[in-house]
């Protein structure tokens, strides 16, 4: 069986470095807001903060710390941490946003499956436990290779700006909007 692990998180989880206190707060409110209210999709605000896709409620955008090379977050807009908290519209903009992605990420990636979820608290494994988010990661045969077990190295063959390129120019062709 493969397994997918981010040993790069463990800083995370182990609360060693909590991103809350970082001096821009919550840094997926800091997605969310600047594509919500700032950032047109193009603009260096919306590159510099990996920005593919936003949408009324929710902003898609790629993960600064990949499991593999496409891994994308569905981030709504607003902070909120449980699921019960977001108002049907905005889970349904979440999950409509993540069809995209599989879309957008086959096209652009050539993915050969997705896993596609959300941790919710920090038992769970959620990083950043105050603002829930959504997980798409394309997976490809043989992506848990040697070096992820035994190296404790990830090997992403493209710099998150091509991935980013790739992932907007394919976004145009999910119909959307």
């Amino acid at each position: 069986m493969d397994r997918i692990w981010a040993g790069w998180r463990s800083a995370y989880l182990s609360g060693e470095l909590n991103l809350q206190d970082k001096p821009l707060g919550c840094v997926l409110c800091t997605i969310a807001g600047a594509s919500s209210e700032t950032a047109d999709q193009d603009s260096l605000a919306a590159s510099e903060l990996l920005i593919v896709h936003r949408g009324a409620s929710s902003t898609v955008a790629l993960n600064l710390y990949p499991y593999t090379s496409g891994h994308l977050l569905v981030i709504p807009h607003r902070h909120v941490s449980e699921l019960d908290a977001l108002v049907e519209s905005e889970r349904s903009e979440m999950f409509e946003l993540a069809n995209a992605a599989t879309i957008a990420l086959s096209k652009s990636h050539r993915a050969q499956g997705f896993n596609i979820g959300m941790n919710l608290g920090g038992a769970a494994g959620a990083a950043i436990k105050d603002h829930i988010h959504m997980h798409v990661v394309p997976r490809f045969v043989g992506d848990a290779n040697f070096m992820t077990t035994t190296a404790d190295a990830r090997v992403l063959p493209e710099a998150l700006t091509e991935t980013l390129e790739k992932v907007r120019g394919a976004w145009k062709s999910t119909g959307c909007s």
